[in-house]
């Protein structure tokens, strides 16, 4: 007897004895029941298993479910928490850099001591992006959460009670580790539990946790020094990231039950390792390599460029990270709404991604080319905010384009692969901007990184397009 899968509309053949017989479909590999004689005989469909009274068809591969009602509430929950503890962690890796002069004068470090403890940091958290993005896969990523906050959780509480520099760098070290694991496994959780016609607003939720510890990050932890010493700032951190811990557990027993995530559990090791298989994952690593080093330019190098090129005191420095981060902020915003809110209405979400990834690209191309001729403080402050809005625009787009166009248990080891490459472009770039600042000033430097991130949303362009082939399996 003849049929087609209801999924895939793969014409298949089946023997009379194996009628009601549960398979997965050759070509989908979605699971349906093989219809008795009769119904086979007068249709030509399939019918997909239930679970838990829900189609199978309306599991997370398929992202057809779009209510933001009470039903979802678990999803959005599990979003806050995980912006939460991004908050947190990301804040965390602020402390020492915000808490540097106290902590040289405390324990007395020489500039190469301290360099050792601050430079701890990254090497354990390139590797940590890579070994967090593989647990991802492998264990899934109710665990790896859990255990970046306990690892966050011993790292503040090893530099709250460091006495010297080796406690202070091993505390750095597993920091890296930890944190490492937090993009991986929340862009995996966005994945896993949000439709695809909202994942960019799922992201820019994500994202926002990290952009606002940048915008209050320097105040908080300088509030708290001066109230209590520097020792309370990891402390509290330290009791944040256990409550947090406490709350992750105790949703999870609750919300991954639900049948729209149950079904993530039947994905395979082998599902999520075949992700690397697919052009649109490197199409993605590409893509982020290319973008990432006009980011490191805003983050490290602008400050200094303002205090050479237009003489601006450090107190009016803090006032412009302040308009730097609302701008991400405000760009991640418009970025996400612009592609979602119009999928929502019925556009092709492929179609509205990629014409987003270009606009944000035409304008970091423009904003890095102002920020090169600006002659005044306040032109090169618009320019670099513009610059930081379209980048956040673009970043969203892209980590919601690859959130929804491979395997939800892939996701995690392919972000993790693209964050390890671009940390691994900002180590370089810490050696070779400074030489060439030297020899040629910070203008070829802007105008080279805006190239580099122009193209870099070709190969972001492609992977928007994937979502194409991800759409009909929607249909």
């Amino acid at each position: 007897m003849k049929y087609s899968c209801p999924h895939c509309q793969q014409r298949l053949e089946f023997q009379e004895r194996q009628e009601s017989l549960q398979i997965a479909c050759p070509t989908c590999q979605r699971p349906l029941i093989l219809p008795a004689a009769a119904t086979a005989s007068s249709t030509v469909t399939g019918a997909p298993v239930m679970e838990a009274g829900i189609p199978a068809a309306s599991s997370p591969l398929t992202n057809q479910e779009t209510d933001m009602g009470s039903k979802d509430l678990h999803r959005w929950l599990l979003l806050a928490l995980i912006l939460l503890a991004g908050f947190v962690v990301y804040l965390s890796r602020q402390q020492l850099g915000i808490l540097s002069p106290v902590l040289r004068q405390e324990f007395g470090f020489s500039n190469i001591e301290y360099a050792k403890v601050s430079g701890a940091f990254l090497v354990p958290y390139i590797i940590g992006s890579l070994l967090m993005g593989v647990l991802c896969c492998l264990i899934g990523t109710r665990w790896i959460y859990g255990i970046v906050l306990v690892g966050g959780l011993m790292a503040t509480l090893i530099t709250g009670f460091a006495g010297g520099l080796l406690m202070l760098i091993v505390g750095r070290i597993v920091l890296g580790l930890a944190s490492g694991g937090a993009l991986p496994a929340a862009m995996q959780a966005v994945s896993e539990c949000v439709p695809r016609k909202l994942q960019a607003i799922a992201v820019a939720m994500v994202l926002y946790g990290t952009l606002n510890a940048a915008f209050v990050g320097p105040g908080v932890v300088s509030a708290m020094t001066v109230q209590s010493g520097w020792r309370s700032v990891f402390f509290v951190t330290a009791g944040v990231l256990f409550v947090l811990f406490l709350l992750w557990s105790g949703l999870l027993l609750w919300a991954w039950r639900r049948p729209c995530l149950s079904s993530v559990r039947t994905e395979t090791m082998f599902e999520g390792f075949c992700a690397l298989g697919k052009l649109r994952s490197w199409l993605y690593v590409l893509a982020h390599l290319l973008i990432a080093p006009l980011n490191y330019l805003l983050v490290f190098w602008v400050p200094h460029f303002m205090q050479r090129t237009f003489a601006v005191a450090l107190t009016d420095l803090s006032q412009f990270a302040v308009v730097i981060s609302a701008a991400g902020i405000g760009g991640a915003l418009v970025g996400a709404l612009a592609s979602d809110i119009p999928a929502l209405s019925g556009f092709r979400l492929a179609a509205l991604r990629s014409i987003v990834i270009p606009v944000s690209g035409i304008l970091l191309l423009l904003a890095s080319l102002g920020m090169a001729i600006a002659s005044k403080p306040m032109m090169f402050i618009t320019f670099a905010a513009l610059a930081t809005a379209a980048y956040q625009a673009l970043l969203v787009n892209l980590y919601a384009c690859i959130a929804g166009a491979v395997s939800p248990r892939g996701v995690g080891l392919v972000v993790g692969i693209g964050v390890m490459c671009a940390s691994i472009m900002g180590w370089v770039l810490s050696f070779v901007v400074g030489s060439l600042h030297d020899y040629f000033g910070m203008t070829p430097l802007f105008v080279l990184m805006g190239i580099s991130a122009f193209l870099g949303t070709i190969p972001a362009f492609f992977v928007a397009r994937s979502l194409r082939f991800a759409e009909k399996n929607d249909l």
